[in-house]
C-alpha cells in the first residue's frame, strides 16, 4: 500500500508520470512485492511478545504467511505485466 499509494501521491500532487509503457498494474504489482521484505516485523513481535512464547511463534508464523502471500500475488501480477510488455514489445519490432 505504501508504495503504490505514495506512487500516486506523487503523480497526483506533482508533475510527475508514470513513464510511457508502464501502467498502474506495473506500479501495484511492485507495491505487491514490497511486501515480501516486510521481516523486520519479526524482530518487532520478537521484542514485543518475548522469544519463544507461543505469541511469537504466532507473530512469526503471521509475518510469514504474509511474506509468501506478497510473493505469490507479486509473482501472479508481475508475470501478466511480463507477458504484455513483451507482446508489445514483439509488436514493435
Amino acid at each position: 500500500m505504501g508504495i503504490t499509494g505514495t506512487t500516486w501521491l506523487v503523480q497526483r500532487f506533482t508533475g510527475a508520470r508514470l513513464a510511457d509503457g508502464l501502467s498502474w498494474w506495473d506500479v501495484l504489482g511492485l507495491g505487491v512485492l514490497g511486501g515480501v521484505g516486510f521481516t523486520v516485523a519479526l524482530l518487532v513481535g520478537e521484542l514485543a511478545y518475548g522469544p519463544g512464547t507461543p505469541r511469537d511463534g504466532s507473530a512469526k508464523v503471521g509475518v510469514l504467511a504474509g511474506s509468501l502471500l506478497a510473493a505469490l500475488l507479486a509473482l501472479a501480477i508481475l508475470r501478466l505485466r511480463n507477458r504484455h510488455h513483451r507482446r508489445r514489445a514483439a509488436l514493435e519490432e
